[in-house]
């Protein structure tokens, strides 16, 4: 076997290991959003500050944000016509975390 395919062969694997540990280290929040009455939002968008990751809430007003760090952060729900609300800071840890937000509406300005 040539010195070449070997070496391609060892990066692989080693591309493959550090691939399935980036995965199983990737976390996961959730959580739920509706307005001040408990009913749910549809179509908010829910953002982890500072990172490209985000999601929209389905017809339940839950959402799902897949592949968080561990580590603290703060996320962020906006909504046209709703006040923009961020979450006081929140550690992500193993098993991933959970917020909700109860989002106001936004008062008209004449």
């Amino acid at each position: 076997m040539s010195t070449a395919l070997s070496r391609y062969r060892v990066w692989t694997a080693l591309s493959c290991i550090l691939i399935g540990v980036n995965i199983l280290s990737a976390e996961t929040v959730r959580g739920r959003v509706t307005d001040l009455d408990h009913a749910p939002l549809a179509g908010v968008n829910v953002s982890i500050l500072g990172t490209e990751l985000g999601a929209i809430t389905d017809v339940r007003g839950e959402y799902s944000i897949a592949g968080a760090d561990a580590g603290t952060a703060r996320l962020q729900a906006s909504f046209v016509g709703y006040l923009t609300t961020r979450s006081e800071r929140i550690d992500i840890g193993a098993t991933g975390a959970a917020v909700d937000f109860i989002l106001r509406l936004q008062p008209i300005e004449m």
